[in-house]
């Protein structure tokens, strides 16, 4: 799909957009471990590709410290600023 209006809006979704790189990672640590970052693998990426990622879950001073990708594994690594032994969820989307 191309959409190009330099005047106006040239995409508008009305009801739910569903995309091929993004999804939802959900972590339960093992017990007595802890995590302080997760890889996602399996999605196309290229070596301009932008990933955002943010918690799906509030856990006081917790947050995604920053993105890693590796296009030629086809894999991102998610860093966390704290390591975490609870279950939690992190979504993402790859731009590029």
């Amino acid at each position: 799909m191309l959409a190009s209006n330099p005047k106006g809006v040239a995409v508008h979704v009305d009801g739910v957009a569903e995309f091929s790189r993004s999804g939802l990672v959900k972590v339960k640590p093992p017990a007595l471990t802890f995590v302080d970052s997760v890889t996602v693998t399996g999605v196309a990426l290229s070596e301009s590709s932008l990933i955002l990622a943010t918690m799906q879950d509030y856990l006081k001073g917790a947050a995604v410290a920053g993105v890693v990708a590796d296009a030629r594994r086809s894999s991102f690594t998610i860093y966390l600023t704290a390591l975490l032994s609870v279950p939690f969820r992190i979504a993402w989307f790859v731009i590029g």
